[in-house]
């Protein structure tokens, strides 16, 4: 340690000069030493600074060992502290890349989203209604088996970390915003008190491009900006701002980059999942062409939402054209989700196979091609490390579901271990069980600064 010069007191004894050797006559005693030339006195006093001498070399070394080890980085008065899932105290290292370390939010490094505790996420679960209001647990939008309010314990006997609530965003009245809001907010501390994520989507007219001025995209904007500030701490609330707000690619980039920055003024680092253009399923943009490099250059947490029905460039993809493609978006090493894909039924649970009213059958274009796509994601997409969410668990219609888990058309919260083999349709038995494998893939070994989030700099 650093010494300090001081006068001694009027009581204190006056040291001679020799009992504290500067370094040049200590280096001199040294030599007289090593040649066999000194006094005893010397010698006593050459000891006594060469036990000074490793104390301090003794102390600084275990200071700085003590330093490497801890590495602590404090902001603020909480500064990097963050807590374990057990409870305990977890240090966050100065160093983000370090494996193993808790940065208590979500970060996307690659194609790998990494969880707050430091573990590789992938994200299971299903398209559900949110309870916009006490009223409407029924008779809403997507809730004909009722809402997800209240249901985390039954979603997590599926396995699933992860819903995405559909939500009318722009609604004013019956529901309310505030009632909206407050339906909301139950949900996001239910389900994320439990460490499963809420990926809200605002719901607007599909099958029309929808520009930034377009009056729904404006209608629902104060509402997206209001979940953005209110849960910017929270890292498990995800933005998928709007539900297949493009059917063409020319409108995707500019749409995007302004929601991207009204999101990001206000959570810097909560994840954002844009919808891909042709109604999601345009997966093409991002395997054959460059919109990861065109869109997220200089953007970090971006997470593309594909909607799994079947079509590749417009036309019917075959499974193998279909999982060949999520392995070549793997390779590119580029973040996805599969925020939609199911099996469209019969009312008597059997397999859709033709359209007879598509203004009112509720299918994402062909069934057959729905249940291709679905086959595709269910048998490769969690082996590459993606995660998805069935589309839908609560009722795609108020009256009847359609891409229903069960083949008796009941709601999936009825499902358990012992009936799972004889209630779920093919495709709900297939989700079952990719449901119930684990999502905890390890722990990150990366860095996290490659995320590009100024907060892990």
């Amino acid at each position: 340690m650093p010494t300090q010069k001081s006068s001694p007191s009027s009581s204190s004894p006056k040291l001679k000069r020799e009992n504290v050797p500067s370094g040049r006559s200590f280096r001199g005693l040294t030599s007289r030493i090593s040649s066999g030339k000194f006094s005893k006195r010397e010698a006593l006093t050459a000891a006594a600074g060469l036990v000074v001498i490793a104390a301090v070399v003794i102390v600084f070394v275990s200071a700085a060992g003590l330093r490497k080890r801890i590495n602590l980085s404090f902001q603020g008065t909480a500064g990097n502290v963050i807590r374990n899932s057990d409870g305990s105290l977890a240090f966050n290292s100065t160093t983000p890349g370090t494996p193993n370390t808790a940065t208590g939010k979500f970060y996307i490094v690659g194609k790998q989203i990494v969880d707050p505790d430091g573990n590789v996420f992938r994200p299971m679960g299903a398209n559900v209604a949110l309870r916009q209001a006490p009223y409407l647990e029924n008779n809403y939008i997507f809730n004909y088996f009722g809402t997800a309010n209240d249901k985390s314990e039954q979603v997590k006997a599926w396995g699933w970390n992860t819903i995405r609530p559909n939500i009318n965003c722009a609604s004013t009245s019956n529901p309310s915003t505030t009632e909206t809001l407050a339906g909301l907010d139950q949900l996001v501390n239910e389900y994320t008190a439990k460490k499963m994520v809420v990926m809200v989507t605002c719901r607007v007219v599909v099958g029309e491009d929808h520009p930034y001025t377009n009056g729904e995209i404006q209608a629902s904007l104060p509402m997206i900006k209001t979940i953005a500030q209110k849960y910017k701490n929270n890292p498990y609330v995800w933005m998928n701002p709007f539900n297949e707000p493009t059917a063409n690619q020319s409108g995707w980039i500019d749409l995007n980059t302004k929601l991207y920055n009204d999101v990001r003024a206000a959570a810097p680092d909560m994840i954002y999942s844009p919808d891909l253009a042709g109604l999601g399923n345009q997966i093409e943009t991002l395997v054959d062409g460059n919109l990861a490099a065109d869109f997220g250059a200089g953007k970090c947490n971006i997470l593309y939402d594909w909607h799994a029905y079947g079509f590749i460039n417009g036309n019917y993809a075959t499974e193998a054209q279909l999982q060949q493609y999520m392995i070549r978006l793997s390779e590119k090493k580029i973040a996805m989700i599969v925020g939609e894909f199911g099996d469209p039924l019969l009312q008597n649970g059997e397999p859709f196979m033709v359209r007879v009213d598509p203004k009112t059958d509720g299918i994402a274009g062909s069934p057959t091609q729905n249940r291709i796509a679905a086959n595709a994601v269910l048998k490769s997409a969690a082996q590459l490390g993606y995660g998805m969410t069935w589309w839908i668990a609560t009722g795609d219609q108020n009256n009847k579901i359609t891409y229903s888990l069960t083949k008796d058309m009941t709601s999936p919260w009825t499902v358990t271990q012992a009936n799972a083999a004889t209630k779920l349709a093919p495709a709900g038995k297939l989700f079952w069980d990719v449901s119930h494998q684990s999502h905890n893939l390890g722990k990150f070994t990366g860095n996290i600064r490659d995320s590009g989030c100024a907060s892990a700099r």
